[in-house]
């Protein structure tokens, strides 16, 4: 199967079962994928290669950008193993990829005490009044 029929396929099941907001999120990724490799065959491609166009295409973005478009493509291939072709490998699920496009932790929120929250509001209640 082609890439580009892949992406058809995928397209046409995302637009009868998901949201508009699935589809405009992962529209970027999957549509740069299928202009760069549309008239390839998905088992034709390699690891190397999808390591170089995510590469490419997260270029200056910061780790959590980086982690949502590798899986973007991570899902668009297991969909379609899981759908149309279970022989295809996801060619973004090996160890060096994963690491690469590791999402990093997300510091934990400060929680402010009650008493802070209501001595602020208070302070910006009397300011207003003035």
């Amino acid at each position: 199967m082609k890439v580009s029929q892949a992406i058809q396929y995928w397209a046409g099941y995302h637009k009868l079962h998901s949201k508009k907001n699935t589809l405009r999120a992962y529209h970027p990724t999957i549509s740069k994928f299928g202009h760069q490799f549309q008239d390839r065959e998905l088992q034709s491609l390699s690891p190397d290669e999808i390591l170089s166009f995510l590469t490419r295409v997260t270029e200056g973005n910061k780790q959590l950008t980086k982690h949502t478009r590798y899986s973007y493509l991570s899902s668009f291939f297991n969909f379609i193993k899981s759908n149309n072709d279970s022989s295809l490998q996801n060619l973004c699920a090996n160890q060096m990829m994963r690491k690469l496009f590791k999402n990093t932790e997300i510091p934990p929120w400060k929680i402010l005490e009650k008493d802070v929250v209501d001595e602020s509001f208070s302070e910006r209640s009397n300011r207003e009044i003035d």
